[in-house]
């Protein structure tokens, strides 16, 4: 289980780092030396090792602050570390814990010590992730039985037209002027659309659910201006909004910093939410686009004048197949948009949040953190 496994040692002790590496190279780990926390940062953007094991004090970044930035990666945050310390380090020792590590090992480091650490830790490690990938498959089937069911009822709507409109074009006992056959081949495309947008919908969450989006992440991700993928939409969001007379306004700050974005899987987040603004709002209303830089993020706001969201479904409109006024209006839609929109939002290493009031329209914000780019 252990053997093979990578681990990076972060230690400013040239003769420490060497020894360590000798050692751990002789029971069979794969070693990476970095001497201080700006090195091993730049080792990390490239290398996912099992394991970290890091000193507390170093020039220009310490092990706690290298902690900190690794835990802010979503796709590093798993790693754990082991952190090396001196006998007097007794506060830096209550601080690792407040932050979350527990384990340190005392200099002058002996060896046995070092390796049943080492090996306590990945053992911990593989424990919690057959657990999560237990976890992960119910869900899976969850997610699945869910699906099937919302299906029967969201499919059944459009299918029926098509086959009902099919009909009437088909009996040649009836006769159409050329406006009402226009109409009628309308919504036959109508109800493709809104069935190619559901099962679109299914895939993608399915797709997201077995982790395949993560890895689509992963491979695509680039540096990026959130405003590029903003200004490419936003012809296409005015064309749409003047078919229910809404104004767009479009306040982008420029020279904000990039961004570590898979640019198609944010662009569909952008989308989801000018989508779910423009369904809401009322025509003659507004929605506005506003980009910024908000303290350690990089902040995208899309508002509305619409109808808002009650505050007691606030908690819950992320949620899968969860609709809002579903009873107050004919959404056509599976309740699963804002749920695609937050779990690629979070793939990209982001957070999707709300702010509401019924009556008075509602702010959907991206929050990219600007140290994870």
């Amino acid at each position: 289980m252990s053997t093979h496994a990578k681990i990076l040692v972060v230690e400013d002790d040239f003769q420490n780092r060497q020894l360590i590496q000798i050692y751990l190279s002789r029971m069979n780990f794969d070693v990476t030396l970095a001497p201080n926390g700006f090195a091993a940062m730049e080792k990390l953007k490239t290398y996912k090792p099992d394991l970290i094991i890091s000193d507390i004090s170093m020039p220009y970044m310490d092990g706690f602050e290298l902690y900190n930035n690794v835990k802010a990666i979503p796709d590093l945050r798993s790693i754990p570390f082991i952190f090396l310390t001196a006998h007097s380090d007794a506060d830096k020792r209550r601080y690792g814990k407040e932050i979350g590590s527990d384990d340190f090992l005392t200099k002058p480091i002996e060896q046995e010590d070092l390796v049943a650490s080492i090996r306590g830790k990945l053992k911990r490690v593989e424990e919690i992730r057959s657990s999560t990938e237990a976890e992960m498959l119910t869900q899976i089937d969850q997610l699945k039985r869910e699906i099937l069911s919302t299906i029967t009822h969201e499919v059944n709507t459009p299918l029926f037209i098509i086959k009902l409109t099919a009909n009437l074009l088909l009996d040649e006992t009836m006769e159409f002027k050329p406006h009402e056959l226009q109409e009628l081949l309308l919504r036959i495309k109508k109800s493709g659309e809104r069935l190619d947008a559901l099962l679109k919908d299914f895939l993608i969450t399915v797709r997201i659910a077995a982790g395949d989006a993560k890895s689509e992440y992963k491979e695509a991700k680039q540096d990026s201006d959130i405003n590029f993928i903003v200004e490419h939409l936003v012809p296409q969001f005015k064309k749409r909004a003047e078919i229910k007379q809404l104004r767009i306004q479009s306040q982008l700050e420029r020279h904000l910093p990039g961004l570590q974005l898979h640019v198609d899987q944010v662009a569909d987040v952008v989308e989801r939410l000018f989508s779910n603004a423009y369904k809401f709002t009322p025509p003659g209303g507004e929605i506005r686009i506003r980009s910024g830089k908000d303290h350690d993020y990089v902040r995208l706001d899309i508002e509305d004048t619409g109808i808002g969201i009650p505050e007691e479904q606030l908690d819950r409109i992320f949620h899968k197949f969860y609709q809002v006024n579903r009873a107050e209006m004919e959404q056509q839609g599976a309740g699963l948009g804002l749920a695609i929109a937050r779990d690629l939002t979070e793939i990209n290493g982001g957070r999707l949040v709300v702010k509401s009031h019924e009556g008075m329209g509602s702010t959907f914000s991206l929050l990219f953190p600007i140290h994870v780019i």
